[in-house]
C-alpha cells in the first residue's frame, strides 16, 4: 500500500502497534513487525510498516497517517 490518500489515521504509534497485533491474515495467522519507515509525502509524515504473518508468512505494508501527533524539528 503506498497511497497516501488511504493512510490509517493514527493518534500515537502504540495506536499502530495495536492495529497491527489485532490484524488477521487471511490465514487466520496473526502479524507481527518487521520494518517500520518514516515517510514525507509534501508536507506531511507517515509510518510505514512492513508487516509479516507469523502462519504463512505473507507479507503486506501498512501506512500511517502519524500528522495528528508527529512535529518533525
Amino acid at each position: 500500500m503506498s497511497d497516501f490518500k488511504k493512510a490509517i489515521k493514527v493518534a500515537s504509534v502504540l495506536e499502530e502497534y495495536r492495529i497491527v497485533s489485532e490484524k488477521k491474515c487471511f490465514c487466520g495467522g496473526k502479524f507481527e513487525r518487521k520494518e517500520q519507515a518514516l515517510l514525507q509525502h509534501g508536507t506531511k509524515y507517515y509510518d510505514k510498516l512492513r508487516i509479516l504473518c507469523k502462519k504463512c508468512g505473507f507479507a503486506d505494508t501498512l501506512i500511517f497517517d502519524i500528522n495528528s501527533f508527529f512535529k518533525f524539528k
